[in-house]
């Protein structure tokens, strides 16, 4: 909602702009109680809610409570836009990720505008005084429902505001195929809601992750925003994924309460491999660290007869790819690669098929909970509750603070994540805020060049330059170097 609420943004297609008239025509003799406004306002809502799922399929989920306590009678403007042939609805089914990523239930249907009328989004303006208040009312009435977790998190999100007419730029100048509608409207409609003051803010109940208008928000458009009025800077956690497994390797006994089903935890099953023990171990920790995981993975691969390019994106996106299939794929599903993974992390890959042997996504999802308590309950609760002034928050593994920070955010970064896994992370600049390079910075050990491979004496030479055969740590004396 801008300025004194007396306005309301709204994105609908531009070939049903076109055609509105003709639309209105067709939907006035086929609803009763008919109003332009709450067409429109209809239409806006499925535009501003479509969003891409893993597959590449787009669509606006949606239940029909949610649109009637926009519009009273929405079913009939939805039944009769299907009839003339603007959307089409399909499905019923939908994971409950999305549903909790999106603040949506998995049993609603999912809307889609036809080809005949998919294009690219046009603003208009609801000025209806009543319709407003509605909207006004519905929305407070479901802020009360959303998650009650991270009240400080929740007062920040509200003070996020976006140059939209840069935003809307750089997004038309991002997405200009024509095979890109989907995105181009998905990013115009995350201007719009920001815009709006329409906040999202949910919990995912599988793998704890908060979910808000700022983790929506397409990373071109990141540079746009600001909260509280203050640009912004984040650093994000190198290689967090793999990075967070060194909880379960290095004491798993304090990662059951991570786990899907704690009470079922194979813990006896973890202890007996002695992991702590295992060379290979403390391999995987220092690669991890300096969050070399996937570059070292591709060398490896490519020593045996693969070509993963790790210099491009597109590259680096095909090698994440085949790593996750390895990481949480169930315990059968065998590849060239998942062997070549078991030959150099033997320990390491018996701990994790453990954790898999239950379900495969337990694995996945016990590494997401410790990413998420990490971000949300250890380093933004010591952030909001000691440097309120920084309104840090987070979009997932990275966090965010207003850029007049003078580096707190990255020592209790770094602190907190030391403490937690018992490994000191690799923490890499955000580039999205300011447009600049990203700089990686370590408190890993310091002890590879970028032409060392890692192997057992690299590792030893280490531990014998830190002292650490007679029972200390290779993290001994961390240091803080930028590389």
């Amino acid at each position: 909602m801008t300025g004194k609420g007396k306005t309301y943004n709204l994105l609908i297609p531009e070939k049903v702009q076109i055609r509105i008239v003709r639309i209105e025509d067709l939907l006035k003799e086929r609803i009763k109680y008919f109003h332009h406004d709450n067409l429109i306002l209809i239409l806006s809502i499925i535009t501003t809610h479509i969003q891409e799922d893993d597959k590449g399929n787009s669509y606006a989920q949606l239940k029909m409570k949610y649109l009637r306590n926009r519009v009273w009678n929405a079913s009939e403007y939805i039944s009769a836009l299907k009839d003339i042939g603007v959307i089409q609805t399909f499905g019923k089914y939908i994971t409950k990720e999305f549903a909790a990523k999106h603040n949506i239930d998995f049993n609603s249907y999912r809307y889609q505008f036809t080809d005949e009328y998919k294009s690219p989004g046009t603003k208009t303006e609801l000025t209806n005084p009543k319709l407003i208040r509605t909207l006004a009312e519905a929305k407070a009435k479901e802020g009360r429902k959303t998650s009650r977790k991270y009240p400080a998190q929740k007062k920040i999100l509200q003070k996020l505001t976006i140059d939209d007419r840069t935003a809307e730029e750089k997004v038309k100048r991002t997405y200009v195929k024509k095979n890109e509608v989907d995105k181009l409207n998905s990013a115009l409609a995350a201007i719009t809601r920001i815009q709006n003051e329409d906040w999202s803010f949910t919990v995912d109940d599988k793998v704890a992750r908060l979910h808000t208008n700022l983790t929506n928000l397409p990373k071109v458009l990141r540079s746009t925003i600001r909260i509280n009025g203050q640009k912004l800077k984040g650093y994000d956690i190198g290689n967090s994924v793999p990075f967070m497994a060194n909880k379960i390797l290095n004491n798993p006994e304090s990662a059951g309460k991570f786990y899907p089903e704690p009470a079922k935890y194979p813990i006896m099953m973890l202890k007996s491999l002695r992991l702590s023990e295992q060379q290979d171990v403390r391999q995987y920790a220092l690669i991890t660290s300096k969050a070399e995981f996937y570059k070292y993975l591709a060398t490896e691969f490519n020593k045996r007869g693969f070509s993963y390019d790790f210099e491009t994106e597109k590259g680096k996106e095909r090698l994440k790819k085949k790593v996750f299939q390895i990481l949480f794929s169930s315990n059968q599903y065998s590849c060239k690669e998942k062997k070549i993974f078991h030959e150099l992390f033997p320990g390491v890959n018996k701990a994790f098929s453990v954790l898999r042997m239950q379900k495969r996504d337990y694995l996945n999802y016990t590494l997401s909970r410790l990413e998420s308590f990490a971000v949300l309950d250890l380093i933004l609760e010591n952030l909001n509750t000691n440097f309120p002034e920084l309104y840090a928050t987070q979009i997932y593994d990275s966090v965010i603070s207003v850029v007049e920070d003078d580096g707190t955010a990255l020592r209790i970064m770094r602190e907190k994540l030391t403490e937690f896994i018992g490994v000191p992370p690799t923490l890499k600049a955000v580039d999205n805020f300011n447009e600049i390079e990203a700089e990686k910075f370590s408190t890993a050990p310091n002890f590879l060049s970028k032409t060392q491979s890692f192997n057992s004496n690299s590792l030893k030479e280490e531990e014998e330059r830190r002292g650490t055969e007679g029972g200390g740590s290779p993290y001994d004396g961390e240091i803080f170097v930028k590389c």
